[in-house]
């Protein structure tokens, strides 16, 4: 139902099974474009009940095409959503997805009952080893510093509203996680 000049914003995270493409590859793949042609990756930090109440927030887009860029950062900015930009989609798609992973491991922290200097620690060295596994499959460094690496990991690592922060909590305390 999509033609070749019509724009796929992928807001998933994770690595395909078997393949471990990231999102924007598979979508190419399923598309049959190249070169990630009209894809777009969306990321950063966005916490859904702070959305609604329309608090200030900004979100990063990443794709290849810097025209396309400008015009979805165009349609998305509002009062209180600002869009950052990069053409770093590797990255984008990689600080999505590895968050998750440390987000659930410092809300195992919480529930261990261990204070702010233990994930202080822990979320150092998660944007470590985020940094060298993004690098290592293409991403530039810079992106992992942005609101699509250390913003998201904070954001989802923090927030009492994180699904996956509170999933850890839930499993370091023993309490029902099903």
């Amino acid at each position: 139902f999509l033609s070749d000049e019509q724009v796929v914003m992928n807001a998933a995270k994770g690595l395909e099974s078997g393949t471990h493409l990231r999102m924007s590859e598979v979508l190419c793949q399923e598309l049959a474009r190249d070169n990630s042609k009209g894809v777009v990756s969306m990321g950063g930090p966005a916490i859904a009940p702070e959305m609604a109440r329309r608090q200030p927030l900004a979100l990063v887009v990443a794709a290849l095409d810097d025209h396309l860029l400008d015009a979805i950062q165009l349609s998305m900015e509002n009062e209180f959503l600002k869009v950052e930009t990069t053409r770093d989609l590797c990255g984008v798609e990689m600080g999505a997805t590895l968050k998750n992973i440390y987000a659930i491991a410092l809300g195992m922290c919480d529930g261990l009952g261990l204070g702010a200097n233990t994930k202080a620690f822990l979320a150092s060295i998660a944007l470590s080893e985020m940094i060298l596994i993004s690098r290592a499959i293409g991403a530039e460094e810079k992106t992992l510093f942005s609101l699509a690496g250390l913003g998201d990991l904070l954001t989802t690592g923090y927030s009492v509203h994180s699904r996956n922060r509170t999933l850890g909590e839930k499993m370091a305390s023993g309490d029902d996680w099903n």
